[in-house]
């Protein structure tokens, strides 16, 4: 068994055997679930790259995307 099947209705087949109903209904659940769990990690890994940047650049004091030159070293 892979971790990805060649196709959803081997997805819905899998998920519950018996009934193709209720098989449909766990995968489209399973499906909206993990859908909305990779959104989430989608906008904190944006939000940390972008945080971290924002700190990196301003330790270095180069001027960031709105135009801020401000950072922790006084370069005048």
């Amino acid at each position: 068994m892979s971790i990805l099947p060649p196709d959803y209705y081997t997805m819905v087949q899998q998920a519950y055997p018996d009934n193709p109903i209720w098989g449909f209904l766990v995968f489209a659940l399973q499906f909206h679930i993990f859908m909305i769990l990779y959104i989430i990690v989608n906008m904190l890994l944006t939000a940390g790259i972008c945080w971290g940047l924002l700190i990196i650049f301003r330790i270095l004091g180069i001027p960031w995307l709105d135009g801020t030159t401000k950072g922790f070293i006084n370069r005048s």
